[in-house]
């Protein structure tokens, strides 16, 4: 079976009249399974796309009231996590992360916006040694998350680093750089080291164990991230106008070219 579907994937990358790939590390793969990369459809890259409009800033006026409607004090320090529990996400290694950074300030606060069971989290919290009574755990429809996430200091998410993820966009990547919110990440994942690196938005954790995520933490504090080269960064990977624009150009290329055309690299 597996065999059957990767062949059928070869023909259909073959016979495209173009390729999108949502990472550059992505699109490398791809052209480096062509005996001529320079022979086959062109690959272009557009990452998932964040509607910057809808996630403005987090800004002392707008952290201030977010804290207030989830009961977290003015002084905690509070790290995010927007999504689902498990699957790709290594919520085992969130905690582990979290539970140091309690190590350092006890009061800290791990907010986590997603529509999973709470019961989830916490149980898995408990396990790694985070008490229940530092999560704040809410569900949220689009909308709302804003509103929330604007409690945090910093957005903290580590995906499975496996071979499939080279084409792995996160979009919850975009929204914390949209919201101007400091990121904890791991790296071999999709474009994730190079943006990190483009934006200067956050820190990329070395391993998943307690010394790297101490490292991390202490990066994290003393971060000092150029605002102009973040925005500017952030909006040349996931803006939703570019997005839509890049695909709105090849659809164009598409419908003005001749058939015989589409496989021109």
């Amino acid at each position: 079976m597996f065999q059957y579907f990767k062949h059928k994937e070869a023909e259909f990358l073959a016979e495209a009249a173009h390729v999108v790939s949502l990472t550059q590390e992505g699109r490398k793969i791809l052209l480096a399974r062509r005996p001529n990369p320079s022979a086959g459809p062109p690959i272009s890259v557009i990452p998932c796309c964040v509607d910057f409009g809808a996630f403005p800033p987090v800004s002392p006026k707008r952290r201030t009231p977010a804290r207030a409607l989830l009961n977290i004090s003015p002084d905690a320090t509070v790290a995010a996590y927007l999504g689902s529990f498990g699957s790709w996400y290594l919520v085992d290694e969130m905690f582990n992360f979290f539970r140091v950074q309690l190590e350092r300030e006890p009061e800290s606060i791990f907010l986590i916006v997603s529509r999973d069971p709470a019961s989830l989290f916490e149980a898995a919290a408990v396990a790694r040694g985070v008490p229940a009574d530092r999560l704040v755990i809410r569900s949220a429809s689009r909308p709302e998350v804003p509103k929330l996430i604007a409690a945090a200091d910093y957005g903290l998410f580590f995906i499975m680093p496996v071979f499939s993820k080279k084409a792995s966009s996160p979009t919850k990547m975009g929204e914390l750089l949209a919201l101007e919110l400091p990121i904890v990440t791991n790296g071999d994942v999709g474009d994730v080291s190079r943006i990190m690196n483009e934006t200067g938005a956050g820190v990329v954790v070395e391993k998943f164990a307690d010394k790297a995520y101490r490292n991390a933490l202490l990066e994290l504090e003393v971060l000092a991230p150029n605002m102009q080269q973040w925005r500017e960064a952030a909006h040349r990977w996931f803006d939703l106008d570019r997005g839509v624009g890049s695909y709105d150009a090849i659809y164009r290329s598409l419908l003005n070219s001749s058939p015989d055309k589409h496989h021109a690299a």
